[in-house]
């Protein structure tokens, strides 16, 4: 048995980092005695109830001081400044000397000792970003250079550490961003909860899954489907997820209004909002399509679930997205006109929905919650020893 510090500070904000940190704890609560470095107490009977775990004598270590202030700010905000405060709590604390290992499902981080780091997406080198140039600026600069002073004076201990993350394509921005040489082990998708209906008895309809902001380009998927309604008045499309208004200005519409006057325009677009778990299998589960619209997305947990339930899914080229679907050209779009005509393709062929469907992996066999928490044990295992 080892003592290990699973280090996620913001455990309540029930994303697909909180996911991954949820199954690491339920794999490890067993055979080791594990603590959790958070900012506030989990409510795991909550967590384990929307994550389908069992999470169970797990014990909380709070950060405090300006790491535990600095971690309440907005979710999407001064994320490298957050991690440099993390890091420098954890060295000031001496929590690499107290455990055995220090395993971070938040990210990369710059410590001394031996360490698991899951990375969703580097934040040490924004060059690696698909869209570095919009960081080119010298507001940035300086932002990188309190970073730098707020955190520790040190590079971490690569050599003793075991770098994973979330996708090949993100494994490659680490590799880049890092100097090292990362594993994929992808996320933990449940699909215990999905029960397809057959093809035939499905809707000719399309479900997107996400919240509703611009990093998600709803917009651009209400265009794909617009233009499709044209040629085909058969087809309609359900938006499933919450809104997110924090791009919002007081002098400008925000993006989610666009998106809903957007909605009302057209009676075969239908936002569902935030919806229960039932609501979300049943609508997956008897529909024909999913439509994603994130460029460059690390994984695509919302990908995995279409498939899972049963739908062929159309997304973007680029990003780890490609491999959820099994780099599989006939569903993966460039543009909207591409998109539309990849689709309609599609609709129009019983022969090619039959041959998509077989080109599409097995999501449990490749993504389950079973493999990850296998592959979690196993390395973890190995690092260790």
């Amino acid at each position: 048995m080892a003592r290990i510090l699973i280090i996620h500070p913001t455990l309540m904000a029930k994303g697909g980092g909180e996911l991954v940190c949820m199954n690491v704890l339920e794999a490890l609560q067993e055979k080791h005695d594990v603590d959790l470095l958070t900012v506030s107490d989990p409510d795991f009977t909550d967590l384990n109830k929307y994550y389908a775990t069992s999470v169970t004598n797990i014990n909380i270590r709070l950060i405090d001081g300006l790491s535990a202030i600095s971690h309440r700010l907005p979710k999407n905000r001064f994320g490298k400044l957050k991690m440099a405060f993390l890091e420098s709590y954890i060295i000031n604390n001496n929590l690499g000397d107290k455990y055995d290992l220090l395993f971070s499902t938040y990210n990369e981080l710059r410590v001394p000792c031996k360490s698991i780091q899951y990375i969703h997406f580097p934040y040490t080198d924004r060059n690696v970003h698909p869209n570095a140039d919009d960081f080119s600026t010298s507001i940035y600069s300086a932002y990188d250079w309190v970073c730098d002073v707020v955190g520790p004076s040190l590079q971490g201990n690569k050599e003793n550490t075991e770098y994973l993350s979330n996708s090949d394509w993100t494994g490659d921005k680490v590799d880049k961003a890092l100097g090292v040489n990362s594993r994929t082990v992808y996320p933990p998708v449940d699909t215990s909860d999905f029960d397809p209906l057959d093809w035939e008895s499905r809707e000719n309809g399309f479900v997107t899954v996400g919240r509703i902001s611009p990093e998600k380009n709803i917009l651009r998927n209400i265009n794909i489907i617009s233009k499709l309604h044209k040629r085909n008045d058969d087809v309609h499309y359900h938006i499933i997820g919450p809104k997110m208004d924090r791009y919002s200005s007081p002098f400008s519409e925000s993006y989610c209004d666009k998106v809903m006057r957007k909605c009302e325009k057209y009676e075969f677009i239908h936002h569902e909002g935030e919806v229960s778990r039932d609501r979300l299998i049943e609508l997956i589960s008897t529909h024909k399509y999913g439509l994603h619209g994130m460029d460059h997305e690390h994984f695509g947990i919302a990908v995995a679930e279409l498939i899972a339930g049963g739908t062929i899914p159309f997304v973007p080229q680029g990003g780890g997205q490609q491999e959820v679907v099994g780099h599989c050209d006939d569903v993966m779009y460039d543009s909207v006109d591409d998109a539309v005509q990849k689709i309609e393709s599609i609709l129009r062929s019983e022969e090619k929905q039959k041959s998509v469907q077989q080109k599409l992996p097995n999501i449990d066999e490749n993504f389950g919650r079973s493999r990850f928490q296998y592959e979690i044990k196993q390395i973890t295992d190995e690092v260790v020893s």
